[in-house]
């Protein structure tokens, strides 16, 4: 089995948001791939909604179709599907850079640009959302956190300066999402 392929039926088991690449060092098929494997994760935790598994999977073909169409759009549909994804399972990667996700306390967001930079990770608040301690992360994951308490999160993510890779000018800026946390009992 490979390597991340492991990790992301791991990630499955216990409930975290798979790992999913990036396009920006993945090919087409292979982010159509794991946004597939993603979706059938989040149906099999019972986390879509009644007929969104076959409606998602409508979306990925209709990409797929641009896609072999030579559609300069079949990357950015990709990225929509990504954030509806997101909001289920959890998962924040470049795709979500400036949207807001609602999770409850107890829930555990992943935050993973799947690429090969590292980045400065600023939480403000500090307090809400609190890092796995001890677990070592595949490359491209900056960690999964535990919701702690209700309110509401930015989440900062910059590349760090001098360190090897350094990532094109393109992917240089910062990426900022917001998590809004409800109480646990809000389901």
């Amino acid at each position: 089995m490979k390597p991340l392929v492991a990790i992301a039926l791991l990630a499955g088991a216990l409930g975290a948001a798979p790992l999913m690449m990036s396009p920006i060092w993945q090919s087409f098929d292979d982010h159509a791939a794991a946004l597939a494997q993603r979706i059938a994760s989040a149906q099999g935790l019972g986390r879509l909604a009644p007929g969104q598994q076959k409606l998602l999977n409508v979306q990925l073909d209709a990409a797929r179709d641009a896609n072999r169409s030579g559609s300069p759009d079949a990357p950015a549909m990709l990225d929509v599907i990504d954030r509806q994804v997101a909001q289920v399972d959890r998962g924040l990667s470049r795709a979500e850079d400036g949207q807001t996700i609602v999770v409850h306390a107890g829930d555990d967001v992943t935050i993973g640009m799947h690429d090969p930079y590292i980045y400065n990770v600023e939480l403000a608040p500090q307090s809400l959302l609190v890092i796995h301690p001890g677990v070592m992360w595949v490359r491209g994951v900056q960690g999964v956190y535990t919701a702690k308490a209700p309110g509401t999160v930015t989440i900062t993510l910059t590349p760090r300066p001098g360190v090897n890779p350094a990532p094109p000018a393109s992917l240089s800026q910062p990426v900022q999402f917001t998590v809004v946390i409800l109480p646990a009992a809000q389901r």
